[in-house]
C-alpha cells in the first residue's frame, strides 16, 4: 500500500469517535448471503475487514463460528464487548491484523473454513498484487467447494467514483476516506479461482455495490 493508505492508527480514530461508525444493523451482503450459507451447510466463516462486527454478530447470532480479522484494535474490542454482551464468546475469535503485510500468515495457520466473507473490505486502496494476495488467501484457506462472499463499490454506477483526489487506480481520497472502485468484469477476473454463483447489486447509502458469491473450484489451471 502508498502512504495513503487508511492504517490501522486511521480506523481507531474512526471507530473512537462513533461506536455504530457502520450502523448497528448487518449489512445488506450478510443478509443476501444468509440462506446460501445455510443451503451450502456452511458451519465456519472467516470474516475480512470485520469493522466493530455489525455482521460478524449477525453471523454468530445465526449458529455460525466466525474467525474475524481487522486491522483496528479498537475496532476488536469494542467487537470483543459486543460478543461478550451477546453471550457469544464460544462463536467469535476476533483478531487484530494488518491484512495488508506479512501477517496474512497468521490467518493461513487456522483451521479451514467454509465460507469467506468481506463486505466492502477489498475496496481498501490495495494495489493489485495485494489483491491477489487477499484472493489467494480466500482460496487456500477455504475447504472444498467452500464459498467466497464479497462486496465491492461498481464504478459504474456509484455517484462517488471519481470525486475528490485521485491516488491510486479507480481510488480516490473522498472526505478522508481512501475508497477503491471496481468495474464488475475486473473483480471477477481476481476472483478467477472460483465459480460464479450469482452477482447482484444493491445499494447501501451512500455506496452502489455488487454483491458476488462464488465457490471454490475444484481445481484450478495455473498458467
Amino acid at each position: 500500500m502508498a502512504n495513503h493508505v487508511d492504517t490501522g492508527a486511521f480506523w481507531d480514530s474512526v471507530y473512537s469517535s462513533d461506536n455504530e461508525f457502520f450502523g448497528e444493523n448487518e449489512s445488506v451482503l450478510a443478509r443476501r448471503s444468509l440462506s446460501l450459507l445455510n443451503e451450502n451447510n456452511c458451519k465456519t466463516i472467516l470474516e475480512l475487514g470485520c469493522g466493530q462486527g455489525r455482521d460478524t454478530v449477525f453471523f454468530a447470532r445465526n449458529g455460525f463460528n466466525i474467525r474475524a480479522f481487522d486491522c483496528s484494535g479498537k475496532a476488536i474490542s469494542q467487537l470483543n464487548e459486543a460478543i461478550q454482551n451477546w453471550g457469544l464468546d464460544k462463536r467469535v475469535q476476533a483478531m487484530q491484523a494488518d491484512l495488508s503485510r506479512a501477517e496474512l500468515l497468521q490467518i493461513r495457520e487456522g483451521t479451514n473454513v467454509d465460507a469467506v466473507f468481506s463486505h466492502l473490505f477489498l475496496c481498501m486502496p490495495f494495489d493489485d498484487i495485494q489483491l491477489r494476495n487477499l484472493f489467494d488467501l480466500a482460496y487456500d484457506i477455504l475447504n472444498p467447494r467452500g464459498l467466497h462472499i464479497f462486496s465491492i463499490r461498481d464504478k459504474k454506477r456509484d455517484k462517488m467514483y471519481g470525486t475528490g483526489t485521485k491516488v491510486a487506480k479507480d481510488t480516490f481520497m473522498i472526505n478522508g476516506f481512501s475508497v477503491r472502485f471496481f468495474a464488475e468484469d475486473e473483480i471477477l477476473n481476481f476472483n478467477n479461482k472460483f465459480d460464479l454463483i450469482k452477482l447482484e447489486q444493491a445499494e447501501e447509502e451512500p455506496c452502489s455495490l455488487s454483491c458476488i458469491f462464488s465457490i471454490k473450484k475444484s481445481t484450478v489451471n495455473i498458467k
